[in-house]
């Protein structure tokens, strides 16, 4: 009966039995492993910190949706308290043309500047918070960015 034979271990004797022996391009030797300990620890390292940064960059992203969905709630209320101090201004104009006297025309004249003074205030504000919300969606934009090019990073490793 013949011994059964490995793939590497065709033409080569062992002394031992079931021995397997490994080519030479195979081997590693004594100077490479300490490297290669090194290599892997490093690898997985990089690998740990990179998943932990995908977490936080995760974390951030939801943070930042979140406070996205708050600006446009925000921005939605001023609108339409815009749209109700646009409803007072005309009816105080329908008001002021029918009224001729000077004690009318004086007090609508005060509620017209009053007015016009809060439509100046709400349309600065609905401009600062449009621009916050720009800002805010290219927050997002760029976290989305950095998350897929973090996702690539580690695809390199499989």
């Amino acid at each position: 009966m013949l011994p059964k034979l490995n793939r590497y271990s065709i033409g080569k004797s062992s002394t031992k039995k079931n021995q397997i022996i490994q080519p030479k391009h195979l081997q590693i030797s004594q100077t490479q492993q300490p490297k290669l300990k090194r290599c892997l620890s490093i690898i997985k390292t990089s690998s740990t910190s990179s998943i932990r940064h995908l977490e936080h960059t995760d974390s951030q992203l939801s943070s930042v949706q979140m406070q996205q969905e708050q600006w446009n709630e925000l921005i939605s209320s001023e609108e339409s308290e815009f749209d109700i101090q646009d409803t007072n201004m005309t009816s105080i104009f329908a008001r002021f043309n029918q009224q001729n006297q000077n004690n009318e025309f004086l007090l609508l004249s005060t509620m017209i500047k009053q007015n016009l003074n809060g439509l100046e205030y709400k349309s600065q504000r609905l401009t600062d918070l449009l621009i916050l919300a720009s800002s805010q969606q290219a927050s997002i934009e760029n976290l989305q960015s950095a998350t897929i090019r973090h996702i690539a990073a580690l695809r390199t490793f499989d």
